[in-house]
């Protein structure tokens, strides 16, 4: 992959076909390396600047609650940043909408051609004369959005747009990727974590031993203390109470009986 350089290291700033499909393919190969999102991000970042020019990068994922996009990580001058963020927030609005239908933006800093007033925060950023917006689609939903931005002016050549959007749909699919590997990671851990306390529990024969493990048992897995309470007496009775470190609040809850 460092043998081809960047872009802007060729004439005229163009790769050959053969060079970006090269590209395309060892992009994929690191990305397909990265499990964890922050890992993926870092790789974004690199190659972006390494192999694609860029000066400035914001990456953004869609959150659980599906309609916001969050910054996974944002690299450049603040007020490229600020630019890049916004035009993020028109594309995400409109993979809300239709994730299918979005297309990627192109634009120079020339007015001609980029009428779109969802960009307009672009077109006035110092120093960055080019940029692209690329919509993140995988299994066709939205994941998320990559904008980049160059110091120079670059046409957008259909070549070059072919070339991003197929690192785009690798960056997706990572995306997706590390996703289901961090939700499947999550659900064993549950399952682990189910297994465990069934296991400590299960030797107990009295109730008052039964809960006691339990919450020696959440503690610190599940939080930093743990207390149970039970109604008796037209009141909740503390029975049971266990806190990790904390010195002064563990002193004050096991003072405390409320």
């Amino acid at each position: 992959l460092m043998v081809l350089g960047s872009p802007a290291r060729k004439t005229r700033g163009e790769l050959s076909a053969v060079q970006r499909l090269v590209l395309v393919q060892a992009i994929a190969e690191r990305l397909a390396g990265s499990h964890e999102l922050t890992d993926l991000a870092d790789t974004v970042v690199e190659l972006a600047k390494e192999h694609l020019g860029a000066a400035a990068v914001t990456i953004r994922v869609r959150d659980s609650d599906r309609s916001v996009f969050a910054t996974l990580r944002a690299e450049g001058e603040p007020a490229v940043i600020d630019g890049l963020g916004s035009a993020c927030d028109a594309m995400g609005a409109r993979l809300v909408v239709d994730p299918l239908g979005a297309e990627s933006h192109y634009g120079t800093a020339t007015p001609r051609g980029n009428t779109d007033p969802s960009y307009a925060a672009l077109r006035d950023c110092p120093g960055i004369e080019s940029w692209a917006v690329l919509p993140l689609v995988a299994r066709r939903q939205a994941v998320g959005v990559v904008a980049l931005g160059w110091e120079r002016r670059r046409r957008p050549r259909p070549a070059d747009a072919a070339m991003l959007g197929a690192i785009a749909h690798q960056c997706a699919l990572a995306i997706d990727r590390a996703r289901l590997i961090d939700a499947e990671r999550s659900e064993r851990e549950t399952l682990e974590l189910l297994a465990a306390a069934t296991r400590v529990m299960g030797t107990a024969l009295e109730p008052d031993e039964v809960v006691r493990r339990l919450v020696q048992f959440s503690v610190p897995r599940l939080a930093p203390w743990c207390a149970v309470y039970v109604h008796e007496n037209d009141r909740l009775e503390r029975v049971a109470i266990e806190v990790a470190g904390h010195g002064a609040l563990a002193d004050a809850l096991h003072r405390s009986n409320a």
